[in-house]
């Protein structure tokens, strides 16, 4: 039996030069769509300070800053599982946050922020670590010594490492700093003119950290009421916010008063010729509050309490 074998076929092999293998391969990358390492620009400040809820100066937030070319949108994770929804904010460009990240820590700590970017060349994503030092909380009392001598004394918490003191009869600017909490301070005696003054104290920690606090209006140039003899209020203080005011003198004579607040805001005002006055300071809530009177060229203060 005869075995048949099949034809014979030919093939040609052709190799590629080297310069033809680059050029080949050159030619694949646009196809691969290979796009390179997104290097994200994350910047802030290594060091922050906590937000103090309710005090009388408000801590700014923390702020982060995103400078990645060509973003298209972001994502900033502020380290903070315990701020909430607060902890994640999305932007997209050209709105304000993807540029700034704005976060306020209320605990002292290490936090580490990341903030993931996405832009035209691809997504990448870089974190950076921060500490939060504690802010001290300001506050103070003050205590009349004699005349317009007054004592001040801090009763602020907190590692307090300074004091700054305004006592509102200086430019707005000048501060006395001292290195303890405790201060007097004279006022210049203006009578028969009245003046108000309205102090204020920084406190500051080793780290930079501050806080703010508001005393009580000083008022000097004026009388105190007591003891003057013309004049008698009761009650004092007063369960439901009403006042009577006996005035001695002639009927003729007219008395113009007001009632401040204890921010010095004038809440009411009045003149009368009446010798009997009744004041109603029901509508205001609990607290101090100042009368000032005006009898011809003198002018008398007195304090009233009202505590329901």
């Amino acid at each position: 039996m005869n075995s048949i074998n099949p034809p014979m076929k030919t093939y040609k092999l052709t190799l590629l030069s080297t310069t033809s293998l680059f050029a080949f391969l050159l030619f694949l990358i646009p196809v691969m769509n290979i796009k390179a390492q997104v290097v994200v620009n994350l910047y802030a400040d290594s060091s922050g300070c906590a937000t103090v809820v309710n005090t009388s100066e408000s801590q700014l937030p923390i702020y982060f800053g995103n400078n990645t070319p060509n973003t298209i949108s972001c994502i900033w994770n502020f380290g903070d599982p315990a701020s909430g929804a607060a902890n994640i904010l999305t932007a997209n460009a050209p709105d304000y946050f993807s540029t700034i990240g704005l976060h306020s820590y209320y605990t002292a700590g290490t936090y580490t922020v990341t903030l993931t970017v996405h832009t035209s060349n691809g997504t990448g994503s870089a974190s950076k670590i921060i500490v939060i030092h504690p802010t001290p909380i300001s506050s103070f009392t003050e205590a009349q010594v004699s005349g317009n001598t007054y004592q001040f004394t801090s009763n602020s918490t907190g590692s307090v490492s300074g004091y700054s003191w305004h006592f509102g009869d200086e430019h707005f600017q000048q501060y006395k700093d001292t290195a303890t909490g405790t201060i007097s301070h004279t006022y210049a005696n203006t009578y028969p003119y009245t003046n108000y003054y309205y102090p204020s104290l920084i406190v500051r920690t080793g780290f930079g950290c501050a806080d703010t606090s508001y005393g009580k209006m000083i008022s000097t140039g004026i009388e105190e009421l007591t003891n003057n003899k013309a004049f008698r209020i009761y009650p004092n203080p007063s369960s439901d916010g009403l006042y009577f005011l006996e005035l001695t003198g002639t009927a003729d004579e007219t008395v113009s008063f007001e009632v401040l607040n204890a921010a010095g805001q004038i809440i009411f005002r009045q003149k009368n010729k009446e010798k009997h006055i009744r004041l109603d300071l029901s509508s205001e809530a609990d607290g101090h509050y100042f009368l000032v009177l005006h009898q011809g060229s003198n002018t008398y203060q007195h304090k009233l309490l009202l505590a329901r």
